[in-house]
């Protein structure tokens, strides 16, 4: 091939394939197709982030798939079986982050996603649905949910600390001097851990108490939650993991790292307790529980293992009632 053809070839190439780059360039970034990069949330977590709850939706991939509606359709603009779609666009991570904000008497929260693709979708569709507007006491930042780059969304907020809440904590944990070392372990389902050494547990449950529009210290003078809080200074970190073993049954395992002084104690409470969860469980979604705590000795923990069934029925029951809600 003479050289004046070569050239003319490089030419024809570089005219086709350079404007086709920048249109998928474009492409690219207004909808996030190609597959993004993996961020763990622990990248947004503080040296004070006392809360660390984190969900892979892919290891309920099948329970998701069944728990669709029947007559559910893959949106026109993704060429996409269903199949095909839950493994390429379903997140690899979503994960709430809560840390303690003394200064500004405030809990301060993050929500995590680690996107696959689609990223710039999901978040024009999570705005548009108006997710806070559920929760007026939390103090979101204006913008909602962002992208700031692929494979990272995330949303901020704060809930304020009521009065006197500081001394009533101050009254059981001493202030937090060094960085909490608790983290998630990855590859489940559901794992939550709380670093409780210095009154995070408590922090949450005013905050909570607080966004339910009670008042934390009338709350505190029914016995139960009194001896709750004092028994709670006995426990350091919580760890709960959920999976599923199939489609209808989930396997719980927590851990508590306790003073072994008052291990056995704390084990029997929290045993007594079992039955009205139970009850609670069938009553009110058709769920039943099996399990116990046991003090291990060489942990100085406390372990419980549990298995729930009636996962799926209860979930479809959900499912009917919102699609019935929306339609």
């Amino acid at each position: 091939m003479k050289k004046g053809c070569i050239i003319a070839l490089g030419l024809l190439l570089l005219a086709v394939g350079i404007p086709g780059a920048v249109t998928f360039s474009r492409m690219n970034r207004e909808y996030g197709i190609t597959d993004s990069p993996v961020v763990s949330h622990e990248a947004f977590a503080q040296p004070d982030t006392g809360l660390k709850v984190s969900v892979e939706p892919g290891h309920a991939r099948d329970l998701i798939a069944l728990l669709l509606a029947p007559d559910f359709k893959m949106p026109s603009w993704l060429p996409l079986d269903l199949e095909t779609a839950l493994d390429q666009v379903m997140p690899r991570e979503m994960a709430l982050l809560a840390t303690p904000n003394y200064r500004a008497s405030a809990l301060d929260l993050t929500l995590f996603m680690n996107e696959k693709r689609l990223g710039p979708r999901l978040v024009e569709a999570m705005n548009a649905a108006r997710p806070f507007a559920r929760f007026p006491r939390i103090h979101w930042q204006k913008g909602g949910f962002s992208l700031p780059e692929r494979g990272v969304i995330t949303a901020r907020g704060s809930v304020d600390l009521p009065d006197a809440f500081e001394d009533e904590l101050l009254r059981y944990w001493s202030p937090r001097r060094r960085p909490v070392t608790a983290k998630t372990e990855g590859g489940h389902l559901f794992e939550a851990v709380l670093d409780n050494r210095h009154g995070d547990g408590f922090m949450l449950w005013v905050a909570a108490t607080t966004m339910a529009g009670k008042d934390w210290r009338a709350v505190l003078k029914d016995p139960r939650y009194r001896q709750m809080l004092d028994l709670s200074v006995y426990v350091d970190e919580v760890r709960l993991t959920a999976d599923l073993a199939d489609v209808d049954t989930m396997n719980l395992h927590i851990s508590m790292i306790a003073d072994p002084t008052v291990g056995a104690n704390l084990v029997g409470v929290l045993n007594m307790t079992f039955p009205l969860v139970e009850a609670s469980l069938r009553s009110a979604y058709q769920m039943e529980i099996k399990g116990a705590f046991v003090w291990n000795e060489a942990e100085s923990a406390i372990v419980g293992d549990y298995t729930i069934t009636g996962i799926r029925a209860e979930l479809k029951r959900q499912r009917d009632r919102l699609v019935a809600a929306s339609s």
